[in-house]
């Protein structure tokens, strides 16, 4: 937000602008290793890496409200410091299915999402509150509590990349259920 005239210098009219500011050609690797030695135990490696390949820095920088760097001395705001990449790295460790009582699962991973990799809409709604412009990580795990029940806890920290500092924690429980 903008404090100007037309919102009494920032004090009222206080909307927030939503809007697409750059095209989204997005191109995406993804991949998954597992191991199966541990039978029935599997170890899995996840790995996702996204460019958004229409990003143009310059264009972007004249149109941009939030994203923006340091403000220099002269009070002119900071250059645009948003991002055209996402990545994710993960590892599940854990019971390939949940079929019966006992079954586990537990994962760790780290995610990166660039303010312009992807559309805001598209991503995660639960870490960092959704949408894009953060980073942080995931832990969590689910155990089988019957053939149709499982329980899950999952803790998700993500920080903002660009922009003021702003932090997120999220716990998560959920009981899931079959009919």
């Amino acid at each position: 937000i903008i404090p100007g005239p037309l919102n009494n210098y920032g004090t009222s009219a206080q909307y927030q602008y939503f809007g697409l500011a750059s095209p989204f050609r997005n191109v995406t690797f993804t991949g998954r290793l597992d191991y199966n030695g541990y039978e029935p135990v599997q170890i899995s490696l996840l790995g996702e890496y996204i460019k958004n390949t229409a990003f143009d820095r310059n264009a972007i920088n004249d149109v941009a409200v939030n994203n923006r760097g340091a403000v220099p001395s002269d009070g002119t705001f900071g250059v645009f410091d948003g991002d055209d990449t996402a990545w994710l790295l993960a590892l599940k460790v854990g019971n390939a299915a949940m079929e019966k009582r006992g079954d586990w699962s537990t994962h760790f991973g780290y995610r990166y999402v660039g303010s312009d990799a992807v559309v805001d809409g598209f991503n995660d709604s639960d870490f960092g509150g959704g949408g894009t412009n953060v980073k942080g990580f995931t832990v969590g795990g689910s155990m089988a509590l019957s053939k149709r029940v499982r329980m899950a806890l999952r803790w998700m920290g993500a920080d903002q990349i660009a922009g003021p500092p702003l932090k997120s924690d999220i716990i998560m429980f959920d009981i899931t259920a079959k009919f």
